[in-house]
């Protein structure tokens, strides 16, 4: 596989560059990003960084670590519930569903039946 790097350098009044670099496992094992940001953003997120006395590179990879878990867990979660709406579907059409009513009346007993052992 090899090293994908991707540049840009953009600068204007409103806004600033900063240069992120994070490991891939290629041949080169690290690409570079420029990216425009507001001019605000990178110092304080440099400052930040600073008071954890940690180096900017390693938040960055740690928020983009994150950010990536985040979004494989929100595809998983989706995936399983499509599967959930499906397999009901599947029963519905099977014959095997209950109506909104049925299922009211039957958590009513069942209520009914927990206050009256309370009792």
């Amino acid at each position: 596989m090899s090293a994908f790097i991707a540049t840009a350098f953009a600068r204007n009044d409103a806004g600033a560059t900063i240069h992120l670099f994070f490991g891939f496992e290629t041949a080169s094992k690290e690409a570079v990003f420029t990216m425009k940001l507001d001019a605000e953003l990178p110092a304080a997120f440099m400052a930040e960084a600073a008071a954890e006395d940690r180096p900017a590179s390693q938040v960055v990879r740690e928020l983009m670590r994150d950010y990536i878990e985040r979004r494989r867990q929100s595809r998983d979660d989706d995936t399983y519930l499509h599967r959930k709406v499906e397999a009901g579907r599947a029963s519905i059409r099977a014959g095997q569903g209950r109506s909104n009513d049925e299922v009211k009346a039957d958590f009513a007993a069942r209520r009914a039946g927990l206050a009256g052992s309370d009792a």
